[in-house]
């Protein structure tokens, strides 16, 4: 599939529906995405790369209000890093989660590669590093080799495999160096071969450029099939203090007047009934969306009351595997 202009918008769009209240802001990648002038890029299945084609993920990690850096000059220098570390070619560029498609658009551009048509996250935003179907698949797999650069247009390479949350750690005290207080990296560099066939691939991109085409909401029910469906607004809230973390218990009244508690953890929700029954929980994901625009909501606009229809969608069924609940199971998230 390829993609030109209008089908990205689609794209970026579609995906702020399945980012569970996370990712970056929808109307920041729409501005973005102007920057770019009659683009094309190829949206990729993973059975059509070559078997021994490098495939790596690009992010951005540090302040969450950071405006997007600026990607083009810095790109060539750090794929001319990434090849002199790593002896590697790069094929393509895949997802590390949903909401950050302006950055991965930005970098198939500068790498001038096409885009993987598949996200490790389970088509969703995910709270923690480690939350990733490679894992949940029992693939070996490391973020590093990463080649990763500041707004300065420093240039750090890592070549050492270490552990989700040193990752973690070394990104974001990388991102302190920037003015802007964010670092871009791209890294976590995976063979197809290794993970065909494995579950891993669920053409969530693709999803994101149907899903943005939608004109109704009939349209993206038919799309999702999801398991319940509430609308209704939030009507008041705690913080929960989790280091780190945005935590809340909310309570959601429906359009009939019950009302439902909702734990949320950063990007993660669970859902549950007045008489203390789950509706849903992780792996299975809570999608919040703006009926009125057909677009995902931020949670901090989730809190503040607007009204909005929750979807609750079933995992793909890797989350549902003995590894996948344990990354993503709700034992991990309530003490």
């Amino acid at each position: 599939m390829q993609l030109n202009k209008q089908e990205l918008i689609k794209l970026v769009k579609g995906a702020s529906l399945l980012t569970t209240g996370g990712g970056l802001s929808l109307k920041e990648q729409l501005v973005s995405l102007e920057k770019h002038h009659n683009i094309s890029i190829a949206l990729r299945s993973l059975e059509a790369f070559d078997p021994d084609a490098i495939l790596v993920t690009a992010s951005e990690v540090g302040l969450a209000d950071a405006k997007e850096m600026e990607k083009k000059d810095i790109l060539p220098r750090m794929l001319q890093t990434w090849e002199k570390m790593t002896g590697q070619k790069i094929s393509g560029v895949y997802a590390a989660e949903i909401g950050q498609e302006s950055i991965l658009i930005d970098t198939a551009i500068g790498l001038n590669v096409p885009l993987a048509d598949f996200d490790v996250a389970g088509g969703r935003a995910v709270p923690f590093v480690d939350i990733n179907s490679i894992h949940a698949a029992g693939i070996p797999y490391s973020m590093a080799p990463l080649v990763a650069a500041t707004d300065k247009r420093d240039i750090v390479a890592l070549d050492s495999r270490m552990s989700p949350d040193d990752i973690e750690i070394f990104l974001r005290s990388l991102s302190r160096l920037s003015k802007s207080g964010i670092a871009f990296f791209i890294g976590g560099a995976i063979r197809a071969s290794d993970i065909s066939g494995r579950g891993v691939e669920n053409r969530s991109l693709s999803l994101a450029v149907q899903l943005g085409a939608c004109s109704t909401m009939d349209e993206i029910i038919g799309r999702l099939q999801p398991d319940t469906m509430l609308s209704g607004h939030v009507v008041g809230y705690e913080t929960v203090q989790k280091s780190g973390f945005n935590c809340y218990h909310a309570k959601f009244k429906d359009i009939k007047g019950a009302v439902y508690t909702i734990f949320i953890l950063n990007e993660l929700l669970i859902l549950t009934d007045e008489d203390g029954r789950n509706l849903a929980e992780p792996p299975d994901k809570i999608l919040v969306i703006d009926v009125s625009t057909l677009s995902g909501v931020a949670t901090k606009d989730f809190l503040s009351g607007k009204e909005v229809s929750l979807l609750c969608v079933p995992a793909e069924p890797i989350w549902k595997r003995e590894k996948g609940l344990e990354l993503f199971g709700r034992a991990r998230f309530i003490d």
